[in-house]
């Protein structure tokens, strides 16, 4: 790739504005600090950015289907965005809405794993800081293209508010938003909180009446700032019967942390998270 480093930062940053800063950083940071700055940049202020695009509001198919890829098919993608190759790649993802996929398949089975892939690519010196730049960028391109075509409100709308965030100090926040956006497809009146702090949380549980508070957690060194926070969400609540369901690494390895740390439920991807808070919106219906 024929592209000089500042040359290539400079013609990508203004797709990320204050990531400008953060990212110029990693490029000055010295060699054995690159890889923990550029992958805290990445998953808290870079990444959450491809998802922050404004209405994104798909249009849900008639006929759902799978989307087949493989890490050989991510790779692949990755390197189309390294590569600025956009046409080819809005070609393949307009074939898949085309051809029925939905866009929570898009969201999780490509666009999410691209992105994750280009970060380890360069913590694994596979490829430049400046290629991981050019390659984040293309990917913004991709999914506003994608947000473009497919503006339409849901379908149903679900009688429920929720509230996805990060574990305060988290850095790995993609998948909040990728979460805030399944919720928000799916006709949840939706709060994504991705780089909150604990009051600004409980403030906002405090002002509005949700059913669902939801928080991912990789690190299982926090799991006691978690287990506060949650005991501190129960009491600014101003839902009685609020439900708290957790996610992450950490609970996927072990499920019975959720109960020990205060939680309700716990789901070990979007997809799960959304089928649990249907029916806990469900069975309060039932009981009424």
């Amino acid at each position: 790739m024929v592209l000089d480093e500042a040359g290539a930062v400079a013609d990508c940053m203004s797709a990320f504005g204050s990531a400008e800063r953060e990212l110029l950083k990693v490029a000055r940071a010295a060699p054995a600090q690159r890889s923990a700055t550029l992958a805290r940049v990445i998953e808290a202020d870079v990444i959450p950015r491809l998802m922050l695009a404004r209405g994104l509001q798909p249009t849900p198919p008639t006929t759902r289907r799978a989307l087949e890829v493989d890490e050989q098919d991510i790779d692949d993608f990755a390197a189309m965005m390294v590569a600025l190759d956009l046409r080819r790649a809005n070609v393949i993802v307009a074939s898949a809405v085309e051809s029925g996929v939905d866009l929570e398949t898009i969201l999780l089975d490509l666009l999410a794993p691209t992105a994750q892939r280009l970060g380890q690519m360069w913590v694994d010196d596979e490829m430049t800081f400046t290629d991981v730049t050019v390659g984040l960028c293309s990917l913004q391109n991709v999914m506003r293209s994608l947000a473009a075509g497919d503006l339409a409100e849901p379908k149903t709308m679900i009688d429920g508010r929720v509230l996805v965030a990060a574990t305060p100090g988290e850095q790995h926040t993609f998948g909040v938003l990728v979460l805030e956006t399944l919720f928000r497809r799916a006709g949840w009146d939706t709060v994504g909180m991705p780089l909150a702090d604990s009051d600004e949380i409980c403030a906002a549980v405090s002002r509005r009446d949700f059913v669902i508070v939801g928080f991912s957690l990789a690190r299982e060194s926090a799991l006691d700032e978690l287990a506060r926070l949650i005991r501190d969400v129960r009491a600014a609540s101003r839902n009685e019967t609020l439900t708290v369901m957790v996610g992450g690494r950490v609970f996927n390895d072990d499920p019975g942390l959720a109960r020990r740390i205060g939680a309700d439920l716990t789901a070990r991807d979007g997809r799960e998270a959304l089928i649990a808070s249907n029916n806990v919106v469900c069975s309060r219906v039932k009981t009424h």
